[in-house]
């Protein structure tokens, strides 16, 4: 191209770049060069520049992130649950920790023998304390230290949730603490009279409205010898209070009970009453007819209203009240004082407890008189175990005891009483209704109880860890042998010798070949008539002879004629392993305090005092049985031909041998824990001993 064929603007427009170049430094020269280079050479773009701007992720990529998030939320949760899975059952632990250290205390107190324990003065004990039962006709002068009643119920040795424990508790004289219950307001009626002492002709007050409100009570004048001014409140509050009462603890379906019933103590009542029954100024009784029904039957129940130890009087059919150290007739003391002698009706009599019968036929004692109901039998025959009757039960208007002997279905309290129960509910009725009051599971003490076992210490159970009868290389027994026969044998006699380490906790009624409180041997267990340990539990002696000295075996099959029973064949008939209870009778392993004037079989015509299961004795200081001599008539002096003693003299009334007290106890509740889905156990274990 020439420069003349250039268009003037094509001219300013090459004349302007030129400039351009020549302002960042390029010549033309060198720019023309550059640019034929530039034409020969292929024109290339960075990969980068070539790419489309990404706007979000892959797939994979949002796979990978959601997986990752995923697991780490799955881990986040695991570890939470974990943590907040162990809080709460390690709160489930603490709270039942909590809950059997709470069953625990509650035994440690009922059972505690110290009257005035310096560790804490307000402290509750058993009223009972030197564990000795009753002989009978024993003199009752010590009686300070054997009030109330101790009881124990093994039932069958082979099953761990048919045991009661029964005991009278108190606290010390002078103490703040009460035990509190429910006592319906005894009201005045219409025209605000409230007992003259005189037969009164217009109609009986209003009894046990217990739902009344106290802030709109009527006015006085109120009885004021009733358990609800016990309290000292002076108004009317429905709750009562005592410094003693009756407690008794039973499993039944997973449940365990702790069943408390006040013994009333009138609080500076004038003048003072025979017994803890409600009474005028007069000391007149106060009608009870809400609960009695003399006429039209009872119109409330009277476990619901009150929480007293309370019996139907078998001879007149009133409802009496149990009284304390307040009464003239007090149900824990076995002596009425001076010429009055001993109390009948106080509890040391098994027939006036809570869940014993104590009904008469013609005036005499019933075939069922004194026993427990702990058992319901069925038409199979079948035995279901219930302990004691509960809360529930007993707060139903249709039970009817111990105001009326003939409610609803019977007398509940009678083993002759026909009752059903429900595998169910486990609740007992009559005629397939249950009893169904308003106040059950007031007296659930534990749940998911598996296994309620009460054991004893039987020093003659066993040998101990010096494996020798008695104290080792001590002839125990002055027979002559020192723990070891001559023919090789073990001198038994010395077993349980006080001082030893032998013993052993076990079941009343176990079936050891040596023991104080082993079952009775008999030819349906195999086993030997007798005993042959030293000491031996006591055997009732008649004070009349018969004319031919009977011998111990003969005694065994002539009962009827002998002066000689081990233990009381009508309280503890035995046991036979692998039977069911019969149709007659209970399982009857029991240890119990009893009454010096007991006659349950009211066995014509000298009334013979009963003995009581167990009472083992040892020789005592003149290291004799019984007396020194004959005393049983049976022509040996204190020894057997074969060298042994004559066991039928020990503990001879009046000698110097010495009744061994029931010295400690132990107590294993098993348990299921929800919180831990695991099976638990504890174990108590008390001493009995006490000092004067």
């Amino acid at each position: 191209m020439r420069a003349a064929d250039c268009s003037e603007s094509d001219a300013m427009t090459m004349k302007t770049q030129s400039s351009r170049n020549s302002e960042f430094g390029i010549r033309s020269s060198e720019l023309r060069a550059g640019a034929f280079s530039m034409l020969r050479l292929p024109f290339r773009t960075p990969n980068s520049a070539l790419r489309t701007p990404r706007s979000g992720f892959t797939l994979v990529e949002m796979l990978i992130a959601v997986g990752l998030v995923v697991l780490m939320m799955t881990l986040f949760a695991t570890i939470f649950q974990i943590a907040t899975g162990a809080m709460s059952t390690q709160k489930g632990l603490a709270e039942n920790d909590q809950r059997v250290r709470l069953v625990l205390t509650r035994l440690r107190n009922d059972l505690n023998g110290t009257r005035n324990d310096s560790s804490d003065r307000n402290k509750p004990y058993r009223t009972f304390l030197n564990l000795v039962p009753w002989g009978p006709d024993e003199s009752y002068s010590n009686s300070v230290d054997r009030y109330g009643y101790f009881y124990i119920s093994e039932n069958n040795p082979d099953d761990d949730t048919d045991d009661v424990l029964g005991l009278t508790i108190q606290f010390p004289q002078g103490s703040p603490d009460r035990f509190f219950g429910r006592a319906a307001v005894l009201l005045p009626n219409a025209g605000n009279d409230y007992g003259s002492g005189t037969a009164y002709s217009g109609p009986y007050p209003q009894t046990g409205n217990a739902t009344i409100d106290p802030s709109t009570a009527p006015a006085g004048p109120y009885w004021r010898n009733q358990p609800d001014f016990d309290d000292v409140l002076g108004v009317p509050n429905q709750v009562g209070d005592s410094e003693a009462a009756e407690v008794c603890y039973f499993l039944r379906r997973g449940n365990l009970y702790r069943r408390v019933l006040l013994i009333r103590n009138p609080n500076g009542i004038t003048p003072t009453p025979k017994d803890g029954t409600p009474t005028d100024t007069l000391a007149a009784d106060l009608s009870l007819l809400t609960y009695t029904g003399a006429t039209g039957g009872p119109i409330r129940g009277f476990w619901n209203d009150f929480d007293y130890s309370a019996f139907n009087d078998p001879n007149t059919g009133g409802l009496r009240f149990h009284g304390g150290s307040g009464t003239n007739t007090n149900a824990l003391a076995v002596d009425l004082g001076g010429a009055a002698g001993q109390n009948p009706y106080c509890l040391a009599n098994p027939a006036y407890r809570f869940g014993f019968d104590c009904s008469l036929t013609g005036g005499n004692p019933s075939a069922t008189y004194g026993l427990p109901r702990e058992w319901i039998f069925d038409s199979t025959p079948q035995a279901w175990f219930i302990g004691r009757f509960t809360h529930g039960e007993t707060s139903d208007f249709n039970f009817g005891y111990p105001g009326t002997l003939s409610g609803t279905g019977g007398n509940p309290m009678s083993n002759a009483t026909t009752l059903s129960y429900s595998t169910t509910t486990g609740q007992v009725g009559y005629g397939g209704t249950a009893y169904s009051g308003p106040r059950a599971s007031e007296d659930i003490l534990m749940t998911n109880v598996l296994k309620f076992d009460i054991k004893i210490f039987d020093p003659a159970a066993s040998m101990g860890p010096d494996n020798a009868p008695g104290v080792a290389n001590v002839d125990d027994d002055g027979d002559g042998n020192t723990d070891i026969l001559p023919n090789g044998q073990y001198d038994l006699k010395e077993l349980g010798w006080p001082g030893s380490d032998d013993g052993d906790f076990v079941d009343v009624g176990h079936m050891g070949l040596t023991g104080f409180y082993n079952a009775y041997p008999n030819a349906a267990t195999g086993r030997t008539a007798g005993p042959r340990n030293v000491p031996i539990t006591m055997k009732y002696k008649f004070m009349t002879f018969p004319a031919t000295p009977l011998d111990f075996a003969n005694a065994q099959a002539n009962p009827a004629t002998s002066q000689y029973r081990y233990p009381n064949d009508y309280y503890n008939p035995g046991y036979v392993a692998g039977a069911n209870p019969p149709t007659t009778a209970t399982w009857a392993n029991r240890y119990d305090t009893w009454h010096p004037k007991l006659d349950f079989d009211y066995d014509l015509p000298n009334h013979k005092s009963d003995p009581p299961p167990y009472r083992p004795f040892d020789l005592g200081p003149d290291g004799k049985p019984g007396f020194p001599g004959d005393d049983d008539n049976d022509g040996n002096v204190d020894f057997m031909p074969n060298g042994d003693i004559d066991i039928k003299e020990l503990g001879w009334p009046g000698s110097d041998d010495r009744p061994i007290p029931l010295s400690a106890i132990q107590i294993k509740i098993t348990f299921f824990d929800p919180a831990s889905q695991q099976v638990r156990e504890v174990t108590l274990v008390q001493s009995l001993l006490y000092t004067p």
